[in-house]
């Protein structure tokens, strides 16, 4: 009983995270028959400028890392969490007042509704973190799964049984997070508001040294990962238009790589930082290899499967009016493909608590990409800004394999994994142009039909590499 409940605990996160993407794929067809391009459009944006200010509110720093911290040391483990809570309030403060500016700009009541929606996201996101980093493996799960359950089923009920609109989108999300926080408010007794501001400047300077590189390295993450947006609508000529293509197509291929990376860094924590807690770094770098061998096997066949059947799964998915005779798709799934890559090889920059370096390497990355915007998004239009996004993060890889490389002088990736991760780039050049189709039917066989293909083909030349894998967990 103990065992089968291990087990249950164990793979109930990777049920609440596979959830989201499956119910995200089944709401596009609704979402973009219901919502233009250029609300979408819109509606995305405004994201991405609530993202920047979200940034500057240090609110992307109070992550998971803070959490994992704060645990190891627990002689001051209450005057850190007060740090905490007075750092949240000073950002609720400092983020309220930036969005109201903002909005007297844009005099749009939807950017004023998403700031709120996204403040009580964040506040559910980084009470989830404390629920995973504390071991609440199943109300974490819970809490995950009903989240993204309501958030979906708004979407369906009004699509069904009223005008789906952007304002739906998260409406779901935004009461069932403002409930659980009341909930939890309450069953506090209002401790979570006992404020105090005479805490030890030492607490603050503590804190403060994860919170500065996390805030570099979130800077870094938002620009490459909206900054492209916030480009595309002001140097384009109908900008929410193209905006809207080019999220959708993110929305829909990106998440089947942060699906994998996300799979993975659930069993990080407690498999790779225990590795380098009870027998050091050696130990930790062979099971870091172990677990990028693992992601690249599997994020490569995902990405093959996507590559040659992209054409097909749009026309299947979207709308009509989101179709384009253009490779943006293959475009955004390369390249967060290289992005995971470097998400789970940046980790050993984690563990040793020297993440100065990814930060200046984030930093250098993101101002290139933007760089590299500004040049050509004017000249190509939008399709340059997913083209120049993957562009840089091949070269981030390589400086963070190289940087990598230069510290513990071993390969952290290995000579065939090397060969293995460039196919990505020569499928670029291979697959071609979307082909026009008619029947949904007819191009659902197609698809079921070339995807059995791929992945028979994929298992012929990897049967040595599974062979070992089942050795591996039969052990």
């Amino acid at each position: 009983m103990n065992k089968n409940k291990s087990l249950f605990v164990r793979f109930l996160p990777i049920i609440a995270f596979a959830i989201s993407p499956l119910l995200n794929l089944a709401a596009l067809p609704f979402i973009t028959s219901s919502i233009n391009p250029n609300s979408f459009g819109l509606y995305n944006y405004y994201i991405s400028i609530i993202n920047i200010v979200l940034l500057i509110t240090l609110f992307p720093s109070l992550n998971s890392g803070i959490l994992r911290f704060m645990n190891t040391k627990f002689e001051s483990y209450t005057k850190d969490k007060l740090v905490i809570t007075n750092l949240i309030f000073l950002s609720t403060l400092t983020y309220g007042l930036i969005s109201t500016i903002i909005y007297f700009y844009y005099q749009d009541i939807l950017f004023i509704y998403i700031s709120v929606t996204f403040y009580f996201i964040f506040l559910m996101n980084f009470f989830k973190s404390f629920l995973n980093v504390n071991g609440y493996k199943i109300k974490f799960s819970l809490i995950l799964l009903s989240t993204t359950l309501v958030q979906y089923s708004f979407v369906f009920i009004m699509f069904y049984f009223f005008s789906l609109n952007v304002y739906h989108l998260l409406l779901g999300n935004l009461l069932l997070s403002f409930f659980i926080l009341i909930f939890q408010i309450i069953k506090s007794k209002g401790s979570l508001f006992k404020f105090n501001f005479n805490v030890n400047k030492k607490n603050y300077s503590k804190i403060f040294k994860f919170v500065i590189p996390s805030m570099v390295i979130a800077f870094a993450g938002v620009i490459l990962s909206t900054g492209d947006r916030i480009l595309i609508k002001n140097l384009l000529i109908n900008g929410d238009f193209y905006v809207g293509i080019y999220s959708v197509n993110y929305t829909l291929y990106a998440q089947v790589i942060d699906l994998i990376v996300a799979i993975f860094y659930l069993y990080i924590p407690f498999y790779l930082y225990s590795k380098y807690e009870n027998n050091g770094l050696d130990d930790y770098i062979i099971g870091l290899k172990s677990v990028l061998d693992k992601y690249i096997y599997l994020s490569t066949l995902a990405v093959a499967l996507f590559m040659f059947n992209y054409d097909k799964i749009n026309f299947l998915i979207l709308d009509n009016s989101y179709l384009t005779n253009t490779k943006l798709a293959i475009y955004v799934l390369v390249g967060q493909y290289y992005f995971g890559i470097y998400r789970i090889i940046s980790n050993y920059y984690l563990v040793i608590n020297k993440q100065k370096i990814t930060s200046i390497l984030l930093i250098i990355i993101a101002v290139l990409n933007v760089a590299l915007n500004l040049i050509f998004i004017p000249l190509y239009g939008y399709i340059a800004a997913a083209v120049t996004t993957l562009i840089c993060f091949i070269i981030l890889v390589i400086l963070t394999y190289l940087s990598i490389y230069r510290s513990i002088k071993d390969h952290i990736i290995s000579l065939p994994n090397v060969f293995i991760i460039m196919v990505p780039i020569i499928l670029l050049f291979i697959v071609s142009y979307p082909d026009m189709y008619k029947d949904k039917f007819e191009v659902a066989f197609i698809l079921i039909r070339d995807s059995l293909i791929i992945i028979f083909i994929y298992f012929i030349f990897s049967l040595i590499k599974i062979k070992n894998y089942l050795k591996e967990v039969l052990r």
